[in-house]
């Protein structure tokens, strides 16, 4: 590791907070809207792109805590777990469901913004115990 290079738990802990900032930002009328069109942010691949951001903060946050040999990751990785699979579901199923309106689609978004939103203060503190370590 170079002397510049960051521990991973240190590299986890911002994934963490980047997920955390993601939901604690989250405005249906600004977080995917663009172009001209107010609903153009609100398409099926815009949106499940904006999941797999979700997703790819905490699945980042998993494989630095697995990298840091942490002595509590069995613990760590268990809190990281169902908001990672309820993102792989959804993501799933917006990608396979059918035609969805604009409306539809923000309808969704809000809600698993909402789910993702019970974790939030397991994370955060997870975000900070790897930030002192």
């Amino acid at each position: 590791m170079s002397p510049d290079a960051l521990p991973p738990s240190l590299y986890a802990s911002r994934s963490l907070t980047s997920f955390i900032q993601e939901l604690d930002n989250y405005d249906p009328n600004d977080s995917l809207c663009e172009g001209h069109e107010e609903t153009k942010g609100f398409e099926p691949e815009i949106v499940v792109k904006y999941m797999q951001c979700l997703r790819g903060f905490l699945i980042s946050a998993r494989a630095r805590i697995i990298e840091a040999q942490a002595r509590t990751v069995k613990e760590q990785l268990a809190i990281l777990s169902e908001p990672i699979r309820q993102l792989n579901d959804h993501i799933f199923l917006l990608e396979r469901g059918g035609e969805r309106t604009p409306e539809e689609l923000e309808s969704i978004l809000t809600d698993k913004i909402q789910s993702l939103r019970q974790w939030r203060e397991q994370i955060a503190k997870l975000a900070a115990e790897l930030n002192v370590k």
